[in-house]
Formats: structure tokens, C-alpha cells, sequence
């Protein structure tokens, strides 16, 4: 747990270096390219660790699933974009559009993803035995 609190400052303190060299130098906000989905993923490092824990708190459990919300809102949109463009492909050509074979690919490839961020939004992490 201290690992993952660690890596999360760690990409927090980055941000805020990040923030600060952008307003001297516009240059350096490429840099939030790679800080911001960092502290996004160290995010939700802390909620599964926070609800694989051992420990049988339920508030630490709970901290965890709070700290979830944002994966699963996540899962949601992408589900719903998916979806979107799914539909989007397959009444095209009753509009007399053509359709795209590459965006046909990225409609389920979403829903995928949507579906993995939700279920795992939740899920405490111990192994069933």
C-alpha cells in the first residue's frame, strides 16, 4: 500500500510541476501528455489496493469503492461511445453514408474496455478459493 501512495504523490507532485513550468513556458504543457494520464492510473492503483486489503475494514473498503466511482464513470462512457458508434456503423448506409471497416473496429473494441472498467471498478481483487 505504500508503494502504490508513494507512486500517487510521486505522479501528483509531477502535476503540480507540471502546471507551474506551463504558465513560464506553454512548451512544457506537453508534458501533461504523459503527467496526467499517470496520476489517472495511480488513482486507480489506490482503489484497488485500498479494496484488496486484508484487513476486513469495511472503511477501507469503502474508501476504495468511493475512490472507484471515477473508474466506473469511465467504464460508462466508453461503454456508451461504443455503443454509439456501433449503431453509428450500422445505420450509415440507410443514411447513404459509407461506413468505415476501422471505425466498425473501434465501436466493440470500446464497449470491451467500458465493460472491463466497470466490472473491475468494484471488484475487491481477492482470489476466489
Amino acid at each position: 500500500m505504500r508503494k502504490v501512495l508513494l507512486q500517487f504523490f510521486l505522479c501528483l507532485i509531477a502535476l503540480v510541476v507540471n502546471v507551474v513550468l506551463s504558465a513560464f513556458n506553454p512548451a512544457w504543457s506537453l508534458l501533461g501528455i504523459l503527467v496526467v494520464p499517470a496520476v489517472f492510473l495511480a488513482w486507480l492503483d489506490i482503489g484497488r489496493a485500498l479494496r484488496k486489503t486484508s484487513s476486513s475494514n469495511a472503511a477501507s473498503y469503502a474508501l476504495g469503492v468511493l475512490v472507484g466511482l471515477p473508474q466506473a464513470v469511465f467504464g460508462l462512457v466508453c461503454l456508451i461511445a461504443g455503443v454509439a458508434i456501433t449503431v453509428a456503423f450500422f445505420f450509415g448506409p440507410v443514411r447513404g453514408e459509407d461506413s468505415n471497416w476501422i471505425v466498425f473496429l473501434v465501436g466493440p473494441l470500446l464497449m470491451c474496455v467500458g465493460i472491463w472498467w466497470l466490472r473491475d471498478s468494484f471488484r475487491s481483487g481477492q482470489a476466489k478459493k
